[in-house]
């Protein structure tokens, strides 16, 4: 209904509708701890990172997730900078646990329990200072002006139809001092010798 809603209304952009099923944000979850993994961590450039949400007078340090997807990374994130405002941002909400009180509870120890055994889980509720909301950033983020210490984009590119202006966006929404944080991959299909499987010009309005 949400899929439909929005784009039929044109709340986001000619895009068609996006996909935002219980699978594929298992997905999503499955690529976001494959890729702490790989990075070491929730990101990159550590100290850059820590000093832009260090605890300050004035306005909370504030992180702006652009494509959240399954939440993992603001969950990350919300749990790592819990005096930190982290804000997840896609075209489709999360598919976050919507439990009671009481199962909340014994979900977070059973989180606990999986993490000293060195176990993912996807089921989490957000930390208080955490929130989602969905919006399309092809329209732009000029209502988000100044608002960030941080902006992560992570395998965003294809869904993004002007990298280039999302870019000036990034840099009209970070406050001085910022860090812009994005991870792309290549498609490609290589051989055992790191040589491309398909032989193929490249195409250059692809970012």
């Amino acid at each position: 209904v949400w899929r439909f809603l929005c784009w039929k209304f044109g709340l986001v952009s000619d895009a068609p509708p996006p996909e935002a099923d219980i699978p594929e944000h298992d997905r999503l979850h499955g690529q976001h701890e494959m890729l702490k993994i790989k990075l070491g961590g929730l990101f990159l450039q550590s100290r850059a990172v820590q000093q832009a949400l260090a605890p300050r007078n004035g306005p909370s340090p504030a992180v702006l997730d652009v494509g959240s997807g399954s939440g993992s990374w603001v969950l990350d994130m919300g749990e790592m900078f819990p005096h930190a405002e982290v804000v997840g941002l896609d075209l489709a909400p999360a598919n976050l646990p919507r439990y009671g009180i009481f199962l909340g509870v014994i979900w977070r120890l059973a989180d606990g329990f999986m993490a000293r055994l060195n176990i993912a889980s996807g089921h989490r509720q957000p930390t208080p200072n955490c929130r989602f909301e969905c919006d399309d950033v092809n329209f732009g983020l000029s209502h988000y002006k100044n608002s960030f210490d941080v902006v992560h984009a992570r395998c965003v590119a294809t869904g993004i139809t002007d990298y280039p202006h999302f870019l000036k966006d990034v840099q009209q929404v970070l406050r001085p001092g910022g860090v812009f944080l994005a991870v792309s991959g290549s498609s490609k299909m290589l051989g055992e010798d790191l040589e491309p499987c398909v032989k193929g010009e490249v195409d250059p309005n692809v970012p």
